[in-house]
């Protein structure tokens, strides 16, 4: 025999059947609790008993993976250990057995007991007259039995109680209410559904329709909640009865009201969540569309230092018509820089950009830069759209791909974690020893390593995985691609590059990266005046700092490229030859560029020289008197030496007087006057004629 750890394990045998406590098994067997915690979630619901609120389970309902671990003991090793436990094998076995052949008996010969039931319900036909006769039976053979224990009877009913029956259970306490029930109140205790029953009497008309009324609110309430209101509803009425749980949970689940109010519960949610996604033709073409999703891969990386543990989150971007992966990013966290990334990968690889990119509803997708870098994408002329919400079926091709990749490509590299702790596939984790292995610190990869391990299975994958007879890698080179948009030495900035907006103020303009300030001047003198006080686009390289790209502010039009300018030094004792001809350079391309500017403002304003500006014929009419009494106002105030700063729209009076107003012969009708443009210049205000 297998050592045992303890005396007296959780053990239990009935009618030749053995029974082990869970939690004993690695307790008493030596047998990984890893192994033992699992069995909740991978044994069927209806094979675990509770005895009282323990799980039990038959020594043959025990998966594989306990069953072959060498401690598990044979069934004879469990006859050894349960007569050392105190058991006897001899009468107390024989009884069990022969209560179990007699109330199969019983159960067969349960008709007998129809007429009962039929005097008690009202509605034959909505009964199930023979299951509830076959339950009758059993338990009144029970009550036969006195030298029975409750859980000897618990055991002994799950060993024979199956569909035919009225009801089945796992909990020993749910049983034994419902004996006790039966031995109170005898056949009642089997008749449900409020059929002929006292609690049919305590729901009235008005209990329903509050139910049901409250049932539909957006507030969601549990059934808790709404049995606890309406049994304070009823107290304060003066109804002494209260109304159970499971009336409410029945009534609800059964009134023919639950499909719209269950509706209008969920508002517009449960609406939009009930349209189907209907089925959709695959693309004809490579790069008619991209899909691009975000998941976990689980593999455990440390970062140089062996301190931190953690895990990436890989970004895929998929072609759906030849399933060939075009581009991915992997980073510790899923952001949206994450998803740029994946698509600048498919356009160095490949030149070009599809006709549609599908996304799901990242929660990084309403950033400014990423907004941005989606506008950039559309001006091109691609379509970018997210699925709805809740619907990944709108998604398929990369949410299957991402089981297809990790079972077929990821599994057979060691330290593999599995699908994740929601999967409740059988083979969706790998044993409890390969999991301790994986999670050892001396095992875990770096994440290059990872990273590398990752571009290994994704180059296998686009050249071996077998579809439509084919590899992703042949049907996306073959494919002959009719709505792509193909990228030239101007677009293909565009995507690779970073952007920024900017407005041309100075001649130089600065781009900061990871904390260091980088000069680009600018000494085109027709670009600066041209869009001067413009907004325009810096486009400029994470890695290359040599130049950047300055575009209109379309952002499609590219106007300049502009390079480094690299730090002058500041201190004279620090300088070299070198710099002291950089200095010279930057000094000299400076002036060149201020006298062209200043070149070009003159010539500006000679344009203008001698250009007669025709003064309005002056009339005895309406715009006379109004600059006679304007001419008039303006001596007065010089005269009083009153300020009318403010009254006249800020004008500088001193200099408004420099006009020759008062040289205008009103009465002359064709008098023109000529004012040079340096004249005008020279007044401050907004007068642009004198009429």
């Amino acid at each position: 025999m297998k050592k045992v750890i303890c005396e007296k394990p959780g053990l239990i045998l009935c009618a030749d059947t053995f029974y082990l406590m869970i939690d004993d098994v690695s307790l008493y067997f030596n047998i990984p609790k890893k192994l033992t915690d699992r069995i909740i979630d991978t044994v069927m619901a209806c094979d675990l008993l509770r005895i009282p609120n323990l799980f039990w389970l038959r020594f043959t309902d025990f998966p594989q993976e306990i069953t072959d671990h060498p401690n598990f003991p044979t069934k004879n090793e469990l006859h050894a250990l349960y007569k050392l436990k105190g058991g006897t094998a001899g009468f107390q076995e024989n009884v069990m057995n022969m209560v179990k052949e007699q109330i199969i008996i019983e159960a067969n010969l349960s008709n007998r007991y129809s007429l009962l039931f039929f005097r008690k319900i009202q509605k034959i036909n909505d009964f199930p007259v023979l299951k509830a006769c076959r339950t009758y039976a059993v338990f009144s053979h029970f009550k036969e039995f006195k030298v029975l224990s409750m859980v000897n009877m618990f055991l002994l009913y799950n060993m024979v109680a199956d569909e035919e029956f009225l009801f089945r259970t796992n909990s020993l306490r749910v049983f034994s209410n419902k004996y006790r029930l039966f031995l109170n109140i005898g056949i009642e205790a089997f008749i449900h559904k409020n059929v002929s029953n006292a609690n049919a009497k305590k729901v009235s008309k008005k209990d329903l329709d509050i139910i049901m009324r409250e049932f539909q609110k957006g507030d969601k309430f549990s059934f808790s909640k709404l049995l606890r209101d309406l049994n304070t509803r009823r107290i304060a009425s003066g109804e002494e009865q209260r109304i159970s749980k499971s009336t409410v949970r029945r009534y609800i689940l059964n009134s023919p009201e639950f499909g719209i109010a269950d509706l209008t519960r969920e508002g517009s949610d449960g609406i939009k969540n009930m349209m189907t996604h209907a089925l959709r033709e695959q693309p004809g073409f490579a790069g008619d569309q991209y899909q691009i999703d975000g998941t976990r891969l689980n593999f455990l990386y440390k970062d140089d230092d062996g301190k931190k543990i953690g895990v990436l989150y890989m970004v895929v971007a998929i072609d759906v018509y030849s399933k060939k992966v075009v581009g991915y990013s992997l980073s510790p966290s899923e952001t949206f820089g994450n998803y740029i990334e994946a698509i600048r990968v498919s356009v160095k690889n490949h030149k070009i950009l599809p006709a549609e990119i599908l996304t799901d509803n990242f929660q990084s997708g309403q950033n400014k830069m990423f907004t941005r870098f989606v506008g950039d994408l559309q001006s091109l002329g691609i379509r970018f759209k997210k699925h709805r919400p809740y619907n990944p079926q709108a998604k398929g091709s990369i949410e299957s791909w991402f089981f297809l990749f990790n079972e077929m490509y990821l599994k057979e590299f060691p330290g593999y974690l599995g699908d994740g702790i929601r999967s409740r596939r059988k083979n969706g984790k790998p044993n409890s020893d390969l999991l301790a292995s994986a999670r050892k610190k001396k095992n875990i990869r770096t994440k290059e390593e990872l990273i590398q391990v990752f571009t290994e299975a994704v180059i296998n994958y686009n050249s071996t995985y077998e579809f439509k007879n084919s590899t992703p890698n042949l049907l996306f080179g073959n494919s002959l691609p009719k709505h792509v948009v193909h990228l030239n030495d101007v677009t293909l900035p565009i995507v690779m590059m970073e952007s920024t907006p900017r407005t041309i103020l100075k001649n130089s303009v600065a781009i900061n990266k990871n904390g260091v300030t980088y000069e680009y001047i600018i000494y085109d003198s027709d670009f600066l005046t041209k869009y001067r006080k413009k907004d325009i686009i810096v486009r400029y390289n994470v890695i290359d700092n040599s130049e950047v790209l300055i575009y209109d502010d379309s952002g499609l039009n590219l106007l300049l490229r502009v390079g480094l300018h690299s730090r002058l030094v500041n201190a004279e004792v620090n300088q070299s030859e070198d710099d002291r001809i950089d200095i010279f350079k930057y000094t000299q391309r400076n002036k060149l560029l201020l006298r062209e500017l200043t070149s070009k403002v003159e010539d500006y304003k000679n344009s203008f020289n001698n250009i007669p500006i025709n003064a309005v014929d002056h009339k005895i009419d309406t715009k006379e008197n109004i600059h006679l009494a304007e001419e008039k106002y303006l001596l007065e105030a010089d005269n009083n030496k009153t300020s009318v700063k403010g009254k006249i729209g800020k004008r500088d009076i001193s200099r408004i007087k420099k006009l020759s107003l008062k040289k205008i012969d009103v009465t002359n009708t064709e008098e023109k006057i000529v004012v040079s443009f340096k004249d005008m210049f020279k007044v401050k205000g907004s007068i642009k004629r004198l009429d």
